[in-house]
């Protein structure tokens, strides 16, 4: 077995499904939440598995949620185990328009969240979402 560092390649950016109330936000948050889970597939394929709630902070609770898988790294050799961080949370208020950047110390799975909340107009379901770009993992691999 070898230790060996990759560099996976960025999620798409995901947008969850609308899951209640009207699809606009209308500048109460939302309050979203964000889970980051990687793990080995066929042997040779890292995955991620991305899951996203946003919900309004009032009124109708305007909410989207949902979980999509994303193929972030391909190996030649068979991989053993993941040995650097797997999952990340992260939870935050949205206050404002703008697409929120969050970044992330190298001890972390995730270096940067890029996540649309609340925009002007119609947003659950169609706009809000994030895109997750990772730290260099480490695997052990097949000698």
């Amino acid at each position: 077995m070898t230790e060996k560092t990759v560099q996976p390649v960025p999620t798409g950016f995901f947008i969850p499904p609308h899951t209640g109330g009207d699809q606009e936000f209308k500048g109460h948050g939302p309050t979203t939440y964000v889970r980051v889970e990687i793990e080995i597939r066929d042997k040779n394929e890292i995955w991620a598995q991305v899951y996203m709630r946003s919900r309004e902070t009032k009124k109708d609770w305007t909410a989207a949620e949902g979980t999509a898988g994303f193929k972030i790294h391909s190996h030649n050799r068979p991989i053993i185990d993941i040995v650097s961080s797997i999952v990340q949370d992260h939870r935050y208020t949205d206050t404002n328009h703008d697409m929120d950047v969050f970044s992330f110390p190298p001890q972390n799975l995730i270096s940067r969240m890029e996540c649309v909340g609340d925009t002007k107009g119609n947003e659950a379901g169609m706009r809000t979402g994030c895109q997750i770009f990772f730290h260099p993992i480490r695997i052990m691999e097949v000698d």
